[in-house]
């Protein structure tokens, strides 16, 4: 969370390129640096979602944040990804991912 915290404001440009990071091959390829990333990506989208201002816009990401949140819960993955995502997700706030997740 530490990483997250620094990043402030939280934008919908600043959390794009925090998902990019996580998804980047480096990441990926070290485990506490994947988990580290993926939870601050799940902060900084709850963050965003807490912002009234730009509702429609603020829509538009949580949907297309817990897709991505999402595919990292498939059945491919190794218990350890699935439980660094839903943590995220949980970090994420997204209760609309709770009905998808039960599938």
């Amino acid at each position: 969370a530490g990483l997250s915290l620094s990043i402030n404001p939280t934008t919908p440009e600043s959390t794009g390129i925090m998902l990019e990071i996580a998804k980047s091959k480096q990441i990926v390829e070290n485990k506490e640096l994947r988990k580290t990333a993926w939870l601050a990506f799940g902060t900084m989208v709850h963050r965003l979602a807490k912002r009234p201002q730009h509702m429609a816009e603020t829509i538009q990401l949580k949907r297309e944040y817990a897709r991505q949140l999402l595919s990292g819960v498939g059945q491919k993955d190794s218990d350890e990804e699935k439980m660094v995502c839903l943590k995220a997700i949980g970090n994420a706030g997204l209760e609309d991912t709770v009905d998808r997740l039960q599938e």
